[in-house]
């Protein structure tokens, strides 16, 4: 904090900083907003963001979500295994094949669970400052 009587920053213009009350996280004013919405079909398919993944890591994460599946108790769908010792000619097909495999595991696990945290207040020895 400086003070008016500072040299260095006598030349400096004050102002007046004004804050609107905020009920609950939200101030009226941008409850209001459209800005504020949050609507579906924001994010491209789930094939076209899992498609950079390698075969590796398509692999793993059908390991993965297979035991998440079997721990929820849901169907697990069956999952072909393709040979290690595919041509190469085959490996786009093996890629693809493992994609749709991995989306349909991921549609059927469904979304994952929201969890919103309300932040704590400031307390007030330091609000006063």
């Amino acid at each position: 904090v400086f003070s008016n009587t500072d040299e260095d920053f006598s030349n400096i213009p004050s102002f007046t900083l004004k804050v609107k009350s905020v009920k609950n996280g939200d101030s009226d004013q941008l409850k209001n907003t459209k800005k504020n919405v949050i609507c579906g079909g924001q994010d491209p398919p789930m094939i076209d963001q899992l498609r950079p993944l390698s075969v590796l890591e398509l692999q793993h994460r059908i390991k993965r979500l297979t035991h998440r599946l079997e721990i929820q108790g849901k169907e697990v769908p069956i999952v072909q295994s393709i040979v290690d010792d595919a041509p190469s000619s085959a490996v786009k097909d093996e890629h693809d094949e493992l994609l749709e495999q991995v989306v349909s595991l991921y549609a059927t696990l469904g979304p994952r669970s929201q969890l919103k945290i309300q932040g704590r207040l400031i307390p007030e020895n330091m609000r006063n400052r």
